[in-house]
């Protein structure tokens, strides 16, 4: 399985976490999955070093200096690589389940059960219109999917033709399920 992290801009990443799968453009042979304990300190995070998992030092740098926020983390395959900011400190987070949509797909394009992300999600479920029978779960995470057209004065969409904030996308990620 290959993700190629230069399809993707870095405000995805960066909302989402940082997910970067086996197999990525940053990383040589994958360590196995770990799940941290329950519980919100950051003390209970197993951390490790970017070259551990298979990173080049430069991806934090990198991402450092494409970081739109003072408070980020970076992850991969379980492990807290990099903390920047203070996590301790509440703040309003707005359309968090975004987040946990690129994250969700992430997860399962790495366990195998979506084969890519560029997979039509219409093979998961037959709801879908034929003007919404080719999006992916690219279209679903980046909010290009056009699940919203037509309606009003607004024609039909196809999938990746246009952006828009889609309560949608969360109905056809919950039905696209093995």
């Amino acid at each position: 399985m290959t993700t190629n992290l230069l399809r993707f801009p870095l405000a995805v990443f960066l909302s989402a976490g940082i997910v970067l799968g086996q197999g990525s453009a940053c990383g040589a042979e994958s360590k196995p999955l770990y799940f941290p304990p329950p519980g919100q300190s950051l003390g209970k995070q197993a951390r490790t070093s970017s070259e551990e998992v298979g990173l080049q030092p430069e991806v934090v740098a990198k991402l450092k200096s494409h970081a739109r926020s003072d408070r980020w983390a970076l992850w991969r395959y379980g492990y807290l690589v990099h903390v920047e900011g203070d996590f301790n400190q509440n703040t309003e987070v707005k359309s968090l389940r975004k987040t946990w949509h690129a994250l969700i797909v992430g997860a399962a394009i790495q366990q195998g059960k979506i084969p890519s992300i560029d997979q039509r999600i219409s093979v998961w479920s037959g709801e879908f219109t034929a003007d919404h029978a080719d999006a992916t779960w690219r279209h679903v995470i980046t909010q290009t999917s056009g699940f919203d057209y037509p309606y009003g004065n607004y024609p039909a969409y196809a999938p990746g033709e246009i952006w828009t904030y889609s309560d949608k996308n969360l109905h056809f990620l919950k039905i696209a399920r093995n």
